[in-house]
């Protein structure tokens, strides 16, 4: 049965649904490709992108706010060391820039490198010492917190996507085409081991010092048990691109990438399902992922952000604000009321984080949707604000 559901006014206290066990969109600041996402806790994280967007949440996702990162380079990862002091790696095709904040994001300082056209990932081992890699086989190392950056031989011209450590001595990078980098002396030595395939890769995993994982096109996932010395082919469920790859433990691992997918293993990567995928409408898919605790937070093509592991039910914040939906539950009929903008934006989700309606209104105006029972999350936005509840049609 459809429901008539109208829009106009009234003001209670804020709740946000959350839904545990599966991956849930949420509200995004923007429509540009992101792909680069960090986590510090559940609740502060920084989100970059395409010209040098950059986003810090507070509320573990719920809300962001926009920060100046000084650059319109393309932002490809975040590292940071703590709360305050963090790292962003950029290129715009030309040049490749670090960005540094000491103030949790509030300001950011740029350097700008000549060389590598892009950076596509940056690791810190230690507060002080950190690596950064990027095209033409390039390793920037630092000892001093990024305020200097040095380049390592890696003996390769292959564009460098991806570098995982495992301690401070072993670590593993990912190259396009033709293999995977070791160092066991802490990043000042490195050798090429033959991966055995033919398609990109693009990011790589290590659950410990001799298991690891890498990922790439058209599916292609590679494993080795012998601390990268030979890899071998694994089923990974999907024909997509996969970008990121990530365990939580040394059980429990994701690999995402095109049309959404995700692609699960629970039993240390020996065999992956398809967990969620189709249901975000973004062909290109998901960029990074980032956990922190038991929380994932994906990010990915037209802005689209998505988050596991939020806890069940309704969480009231008792945050008293001039705007609201009335009456929650309801039998069809919804109002809002004193939005903070001359024209919001309403739109509804579903459980699995599918959008279901997305229309503009107005403060003097009411606006008839049908939606079916159920249980959904109603968002007003404006602009940088966003209002979110559970919303029950009955």
């Amino acid at each position: 049965m459809i429901k008539n559901v109208f829009l106009s006014v009234f003001t209670v206290v804020l709740s946000i649904c959350q839904f545990q066990a599966q991956w849930s969109s949420v509200p995004s600041p923007t429509t540009v490709q992101l792909s680069g996402v960090e986590f510090v806790d559940p609740q502060l994280g920084f989100i970059g992108g395409i010209d040098g967007e950059l986003y810090r949440t507070s509320d573990g996702a719920q809300t962001w706010t926009a920060l100046n990162s000084g650059i319109t380079a393309n932002i490809f990862a975040i590292a940071f060391i703590d709360e305050m002091v963090g790292f962003a790696c950029a290129g715009d095709g030309s040049d490749s820039f670090i960005i540094k904040t000491t103030d949790g994001g509030d300001t950011w300082s740029s350097q700008q490198f000549p060389g590598p056209s892009y950076l596509l990932d940056i690791v810190f081992t230690s507060p002080d010492v950190g690596f950064c890699v990027g095209y033409g086989g390039t390793i920037l190392r630092t000892f001093d917190q990024g305020q200097t950056w040095t380049e390592v031989s890696t003996g390769t011209f292959q564009n460098v996507r991806s570098i995982h450590f495992v301690t401070d001595m072993i670590a593993y990078a990912a190259l396009e085409y033709d293999g995977v980098l070791k160092t066991t002396d802490g990043g000042s030595s490195w050798t090429l081991y033959d991966d055995g395939v033919s398609e990109i890769l693009l990011d790589v995993f290590f659950i410990d010092a001799l298991k690891g994982f890498c990922v790439g096109g058209h599916g292609q996932m590679i494993r080795t048990d012998d601390g990268g010395e030979t890899w071998s082919p694994v089923e990974s469920g999907s024909t997509e691109f996969f970008q990121a790859i990530h365990f939580t433990d040394e059980n429990t691992g994701y690999a995402v990438g095109g049309a959404g997918v995700i692609s699960k293993t629970e039993d240390g990567g020996l065999t992956w399902s398809i967990e969620f995928a189709g249901t975000f409408t973004n062909q290109y898919g998901w960029y990074d992922i980032s956990y922190a605790g038991d929380t994932g937070y994906l990010v990915g093509f037209l802005g689209n952000i998505a988050v596991n592991g939020m806890s069940t039910g309704v969480d009231d914040l008792s945050i008293s604000l001039p705007f609201d939906f009335y009456p929650n539950p309801n039998q069809g009929q919804l109002f809002l009321k004193n939005p903070p903008c001359h024209q919001p934006e309403i739109r509804i989700y579903d459980e699995l984080g599918r959008l279901v309606l997305n229309e503009p209104t107005s403060m003097q105006e009411s606006m008839v949707i049908n939606i079916p029972p159920g249980n959904y999350i109603a968002e007003c936005r404006c602009a940088d604000r966003f209002l979110r509840r559970r919303l029950v049609v009955q």
